[in-house]
């Protein structure tokens, strides 16, 4: 868990060096270096998932993810639902 938030905070660091918002590092940053910083977080948090549930990790995320989809992003469209599904 140390690791995550270890790695969060890299990217927060990597968002206030892109808007230069640090008045002793200026510009110290790109937006590709937060997507990579945000990789590592995600990648990171993956990991420790998979360590901490080895048997049914994959299944418990995709859970996960449909709940929380379901929860927070609008239903498809009529367009977006494919006739095979």
């Amino acid at each position: 868990m140390l690791k995550i938030a270890e790695e969060t905070g890299e990217a927060s660091q990597a968002v206030i060096g892109v808007r230069g918002t640090n008045p002793r590092k200026g510009d110290s940053h790109t937006w590709q270096d937060v997507h990579a910083e945000v990789a590592d977080v995600i990648i990171t948090g993956l990991v420790a998932l998979a360590r901490m549930r080895p048997d049914d990790a994959a299944p418990y995320l995709r859970r996960q993810l449909a709940a929380k989809a379901a929860k927070f992003l609008p239903p498809p469209s009529p367009a977006q639902v494919s006739p095979l599904a």
